[in-house]
Order: structure tokens, then C-alpha cells, then sequence
């Protein structure tokens, strides 16, 4: 059973150093708890996926050089390389004619980490 996603979600890069923040875009059609609904459309880096504090993904273009250099990983910021929705996690549930995010979506990053749903932002409403 997953749980619906709310503004202000953490998430888990599987190439990242700690956790970032979710935001939902528009005006709000499903509320949680207060909060707006996350879609399975909130997709867009800076904008609904705010940067982790650092990515160490190997394939990262400010990481991949030094690595071959000296096979040390050296953290660089964060600049999330989304692409389409998140895969995954939809429901009938909708906001605004869209299914909502569930905690179990993930969301590919072109530098070859996967982005998942740390915490829901809200416990109450499951689908």
C-alpha cells in the first residue's frame, strides 16, 4: 500500500550525499494534511526536485575527469538531470486530472542515480 506524497517530501538520491525537498507545482487540487499533492508530472529539477547537498554519482561531468585522475571521488553540487515523469507509484487518486505520486515512484537521473521518496511529507492518506 503506498502513501500519497505532500510538498515538502524528502527524497534520497541513490547518487547523492543527503537528503532534498519535493514541491508540487500549480495551485493546489488535493491538499494532505494541509499540504499540496505531489503528481506523478512534479518531474522538473529546481522546481519540484530542490538539489541535494551534494551528488557522488561517478558519472557526474564534474566527478567522472577527477575520478579517472586520481579513483577518488570528489562530492560536487547536486544539478538534478530529470527527464519525463516519475515511473511508478501512480494511483487512481488524482489532482487536477493527474494521478498523484506515491512513495514508491522513482525518478532517473541522467547522471545515473535513481531519485526515491525518503519521506512522504504525511502519514495519514494511503492509497
Amino acid at each position: 500500500m503506498g502513501v500519497l506524497v505532500a510538498t515538502g517530501a524528502a527524497y534520497l538520491c541513490s547518487g547523492g550525499a543527503g537528503p532534498g525537498t519535493l514541491a508540487a507545482t500549480g495551485r493546489p487540487q488535493v491538499l494532505l494534511n494541509g499540504k499540496p499533492a505531489m503528481t506523478v508530472k512534479d518531474s522538473a529539477a529546481y522546481v519540484n526536485i530542490v538539489p541535494c547537498p551534494a551528488c557522488v554519482c561517478p558519472t557526474h561531468p564534474a566527478i567522472a575527469p577527477v575520478l579517472s585522475v586520481t579513483g577518488v571521488i570528489v562530492p560536487q553540487p547536486c544539478t538534478p538531470q530529470v527527464s519525463g515523469m516519475w515511473i511508478g507509484g501512480q494511483t487512481k487518486a488524482l489532482a487536477g486530472g493527474v494521478p498523484c505520486l506515491t512513495n514508491e515512484a522513482r525518478l532517473m537521473c541522467a547522471f545515473g542515480g535513481v531519485i526515491s521518496v525518503a519521506d512522504p511529507g504525511q502519514t495519514k492518506v494511503l492509497v
